[in-house]
């Protein structure tokens, strides 16, 4: 298979000079981040763009001086700095450039993030087994099939696997003025929280008009259990257990005008079955689907 290539885009807020100065990249998502005193927002900036310039070091060792670290932390900390307000700039620019798209893959991820040696922490919730402790970062991004480029973050949330913050959480979903995904395609994985099948396949029957079910990672698990579950939340879905043939039936289902969320591997590059984890890429397989689709036309 053909290597993932980013392109880079048109906007000369993002040519190739800008992206290698971190501080000039910081200050095109961040710079009008509304934080109710503009010396927040430029905390902010140059707290991304010191990120952005070391992303693979923790705060710690990438602030020297202590107290620009305790600034960080203390900005942090503030009411008034949330997820949703640090990504409305970003994601309103995110989509608005979709009106221009033809054709818009939606990816999504969700990311574990682990607070289980800091058990002072509070608000957190089961994470994997259930033996953990922490809280999930489910991210949607908007990708150009044809060139492959990444149009932006439509949408980003932390969430928890309580059944009453997962409802809260779908009900944001439908305020937020992202055009909804009309076809979808979830799965769950295996060796994980086997309570949350149910409640993924009520989700994507809620906020889908076409629903495909097929698998993850399945690992150890029997695949065609996995989905069963899923599909007891959606009994009108389709299911498709090669997840290649569902991604390609849920390209071809796409009208003008149609989003497709393909849910749960996310930046995942392997389908792990039965201990063997096989090449596969979300982003990849739709856009070899779309390209075979054209090429059929």
């Amino acid at each position: 298979m053909e290597p993932w290539q980013p392109s880079v885009p048109a906007d000369p807020a993002l040519r190739p000079d800008v992206l290698l100065d971190p501080t000039a990249w910081a200050e095109q998502p961040f710079g009008s981040v509304e934080l109710g005193d503009r010396r927040r927002t430029r905390r902010l900036v140059r707290s991304a763009a010191a990120l952005a310039a070391e992303p693979d070091r923790s705060w710690s060792e990438r602030t020297r001086d202590p107290a620009a670290l305790k600034a960080v932390y203390r900005l942090l900390d503030t009411a008034a700095v949330t997820c949703a307000g640090l990504l409305a700039p970003h994601q309103a620019q995110t989509r608005a450039s979709l009106a221009d798209e033809p054709v818009t893959l939606l990816v999504q991820d969700t990311t574990v993030v682990d607070y289980s040696h800091h058990p002072a922490t509070t608000g957190l919730a089961p994470i994997g087994d259930g033996r953990g402790r922490g809280y999930l970062l489910q991210t949607v991004l908007a990708v150009r099939p044809e060139p492959r480029q990444v149009l932006g973050i439509l949408h980003a949330a932390p969430w928890r696997r309580e059944p009453a913050p997962r409802r809260r959480h779908a009900r944001a979903q439908r305020r937020t003025p992202a055009p909804p995904p009309r076809v979808g395609g979830v799965g769950a994985g295996g060796d994980r929280d086997r309570g949350k099948r149910l409640l993924m396949g009520q989700a994507a029957a809620a906020h889908a008009d076409v629903v495909t079910v097929t698998d993850d990672n399945p690992r150890s698990e029997d695949p065609a259990a996995i989905r069963a579950a899923v599909l007891a939340g959606c009994p009108d879905a389709t299911e498709v257990g090669d997840r290649a043939e569902a991604i390609l039936r849920a390209v071809a289902a796409l009208q003008p005008g149609d989003a497709l969320l393909i849910a749960g591997k996310g930046h995942e590059t392997g389908q792990t079955v039965g201990g063997v984890t096989y090449p596969f890429d979300d982003a990849e397989q739709a856009s070899l689907a779309v390209a075979a689709l054209d090429g059929g036309a």
